[in-house]
């Protein structure tokens, strides 16, 4: 299976902090980081692309900015998929299923109920 490549790049993180909420806020890289409560060179990297968007900065921003961590997250994870995408050559082909029909009439490919946590064991189930 080949790796899709017609996508155009998805806006980073730092792209949409910078052009969505600092600049229209009027808010200096400086300004926003004593805000966060970390080194401005954090923001600085995040706003140029050259670091990643983590949980920890995620929960900043969307408390900061009024968004949910969530928002920031994916923002990166469709970046790193991105990349990711660029550099594997090739992926690997899917498992085939196994077939539900004919075959053994046992067990193999029958799924086991488990009974709920704290349920008493029945001899004889499953």
């Amino acid at each position: 299976m080949t790796v899709r490549r017609g996508r155009r790049q998805p806006t980073s993180p730092g792209e949409i902090l910078r052009d969505e909420f600092l600049l229209p806020l009027g808010l200096t890289q400086k300004r926003f980081a004593d805000h966060l409560g970390c080194d401005v060179k954090v923001v600085n990297r995040i706003v140029n692309g050259r670091t990643s968007v983590g949980v920890g900065m995620a929960l900043k921003l969307g408390a900061a900015l009024r968004t949910t961590p969530e928002f920031w997250l994916n923002a990166q994870r469709a970046v790193d998929i991105y990349r990711a995408s660029r550099d594997v050559v090739e992926l690997p082909k899917p498992i085939p299923r196994a077939s539900r029909s004919g075959g053994d009439a046992g067990s193999a490919g029958r799924r086991r109920r488990r009974a709920p946590v704290g349920a008493p064991h029945v001899a004889g189930r499953g």
